[in-house]
């Protein structure tokens, strides 16, 4: 690993994948022990709620549904590690690089479901169980994550790249 450049985003990814883990865990927990209020944005306003009011339960079930999206974006940042990791090895085009960019695209569609889903479920389960009196109206502009489809999308479209890549390398290879 000549690159100098190269090493220091190596060594920073690898710290940014050795801290979110812990900074998400205690994240969720402070949520769960001090959090006095909950609030979420639909159609277009925001509702705030606290926490006496909602009672436990309630509380519980929300903060959990906010905080299902956070897995997907550690795995997000663990599969770039592995992927600079691998540049940093001089395999740019290899199957372990391309199934990288697959599972990164795979990681970044998870987040695109799961905050996608988030704001109808938190909708739908404060309707159901009476803090809100009824299903508050939510936009599919407010919904659908289409930029982080899309940023899912590039990554499959590089995995390709990287497959086609090493199929050229394997045909030049077998030249003579």
């Amino acid at each position: 690993m000549d690159n100098p450049k190269l090493q220091r985003l190596l060594l920073c990814l690898r710290w940014l994948a050795i801290a979110a883990l812990p900074l998400m865990v205690i994240e969720v927990a402070h949520a769960f022990a001090f959090g006095r209020s909950f609030s979420v944005e639909l159609a277009g306003s925001a509702l705030a709620f606290g926490r006496d009011a909602l009672g436990e339960t309630r509380w519980m079930v929300l903060v959990a549904l906010q905080s299902a999206s956070k897995l997907p974006w550690l795995l997000m940042i663990l599969q770039i590690e592995a992927i600079a990791r691998l540049l940093a090895q001089g395999e740019p085009f290899s199957h372990r690089s391309a199934a990288g960019f697959r599972r990164l695209s795979r990681a970044i569609l998870g987040v695109a479901i799961l905050e996608t889903l988030e704001r109808p479920a938190i909708a739908a389960y404060l309707a159901l169980s009476g803090a809100v009196p009824a299903l508050p109206e939510i936009s599919v502009f407010d919904v659908v994550r289409i930029n982080i489809v899309l940023g899912a999308s590039l990554f499959f479209v590089v995995a390709l790249i990287v497959e086609l890549g090493v199929s050229l390398k394997a045909d030049a290879d077998l030249t003579i």
